[in-house]
């Protein structure tokens, strides 16, 4: 399962976790790639990494509404863009 940090369970007991929760109810392990403060671009490589690794029979990917306007907000600024809104 791919995501920030509402995928990583930041802050909470591991078993209080989106994912642990969703094993429980689904009788399914899940890998969690959760990493608070990633974006869609960082999400999508660690996603290419662990398909490399593992064959999974599915995927879930939880975007938050605001990554692809923050991601495209980060891009122009590394782009050298001074004012990109």
């Amino acid at each position: 399962m791919l995501g920030d940090s509402h995928v990583e369970g930041f802050r909470l007991p591991v078993e209080q976790s989106l994912v642990r929760r969703l094993e429980e109810g689904l009788r399914l392990p899940l890998l969690n790639l959760g990493l608070q403060g990633s974006g869609p671009a960082q999400e999508a490589m660690r996603a290419e990494r662990a398909l490399a690794q593992y064959v999974p029979k599915a995927a879930i990917w939880l975007l938050n509404p605001t990554d692809p306007p923050d991601e495209i907000y980060f891009q122009a600024i590394a782009r050298g863009e001074t004012n990109p809104l």
